[in-house]
C-alpha cells in the first residue's frame, strides 16, 4: 500500500532510509551500488507500481481432453530401436510392392493368354 501513494522522489528517499549504512564502500563502489539501482528498480519504478498495485482479471481457463488408451498395450521386451522398426517397416513396403507387382504380372500374363 506505502508503494502506490509514493512519487518517485518519495520512493528514492524511502531507498536511503531503508538501505544500510553504505559509508563503508569506496566511492566507486557506491557509484556501481547507485547505478545499478537507477538502472534497474528506479527506471521502471512506475512500471513495478502499476504491476504491484493494480489488481488484475484472473484468468480461469480451463481445457478439458479426453484422453484415449490403447486396450491393451504391448510390453516393453518386445520394443525396438526406432532405427530398426523404419528399417523392419521399409522391409516389408518393399515386400507389398513386390507382391504387387507380381500380382500385376500374372494378370497380364494371364490376359495375354486368353
Amino acid at each position: 500500500a506505502v508503494v502506490s501513494t509514493q512519487s518517485t522522489g518519495d520512493a528514492v528517499r524511502t531507498l536511503n532510509l531503508t538501505l544500510p549504512n553504505l559509508t563503508c564502500l569506496a566511492p566507486n563502489q557506491l557509484r556501481f551500488v547507485m547505478d545499478h539501482l537507477s538502472a534497474t528498480y528506479l527506471k521502471h519504478y512506475q512500471l513495478y507500481k502499476y504491476v504491484i498495485t493494480t489488481p488484475r482479471e484472473q484468468d480461469y481457463t480451463q481445457l478439458s481432453k479426453e484422453i484415449l488408451l490403447p486396450d491393451e498395450c504391448e510390453p516393453l521386451s518386445t520394443g525396438v530401436d526406432d532405427c530398426v522398426w523404419r528399417y523392419n517397416e521399409r522391409v516389408r513396403e518393399i515386400g507389398e510392392e513386390h507382391e504387387r507387382r507380381l500380382s500385376e504380372l500374372n494378370r497380364s500374363d494371364q490376359q495375354n493368354d486368353t
